[in-house]
C-alpha cells in the first residue's frame, strides 16, 4: 500500500501544465496612447481563455473591465485576463466585454481601451472520451484488481 501511494504521488507531481488553447488570435497591439483596438476570440461552451495583456516593450500597471461580459464570467488575473464561457449552445450569440489598461509604453505613460468579441466554437459531436490521469493509471497497474 505505502508503494501505491509513493507511486500514485509521483505520477500526479510530473503531470504537465495544462495550457488554454489559443482563442485570441491576430491581437493587434495596443500602445497606451488613448488608443481603442478590438479582439476577436472563439471559445466553446464551458472553456475558459488565459490572456496576457503585456507586451514585452510595456508594463501594465492596472488592468479594469469598463463593461463585462454578457454571457460569461471575467476575472482579471495580474495583467491579463481569464474569460469562462457560459455552457450554453447558442451558436449566434456574441458576448463581448470592455477592459481599460494603463501603464507605460517604453517611457510614456497612457492607456488603451480594449474591447473583446466572443464567437461560440462549434462544438464537436461525439468528443473522444476522457482520458485517465496518469496517477489512476498507476493506481490502476498496481492494484490487485485492476490486473
Amino acid at each position: 500500500m505505502k508503494y501505491l501511494l509513493c507511486a500514485a504521488a509521483a505520477a500526479f507531481l510530473c503531470q504537465p501544465a495544462n495550457a488554454s488553447s489559443l482563442c485570441v488570435k491576430d491581437r493587434t497591439p495596443f500602445a497606451l496612447v488613448s488608443d481603442t483596438m478590438t479582439w476577436s476570440m472563439t471559445i466553446a461552451p464551458t472553456q475558459d481563455c488565459i490572456q496576457g495583456l503585456r507586451w514585452s516593450y510595456m508594463q501594465i500597471y492596472e488592468v479594469s473591465v469598463v463593461q463585462a461580459p454578457s454571457k460569461g464570467r471575467l476575472v482579471i488575473v495580474g495583467s491579463g485576463f481569464r474569460y469562462f464561457a457560459d455552457g450554453s449552445d447558442d451558436r449566434d450569440s456574441i458576448d463581448k466585454f470592455t477592459l481599460l489598461i494603463s501603464g507605460k509604453n517604453r517611457h510614456k505613460l497612457g492607456t488603451s481601451t480594449l474591447e473583446i468579441e466572443i464567437h461560440p466554437a462549434a462544438v464537436t459531436i461525439g468528443r473522444a472520451p476522457p482520458v485517465r490521469s496518469a496517477a489512476a493509471a498507476v493506481a490502476a497497474e498496481l492494484s490487485p484488481a485492476g490486473s
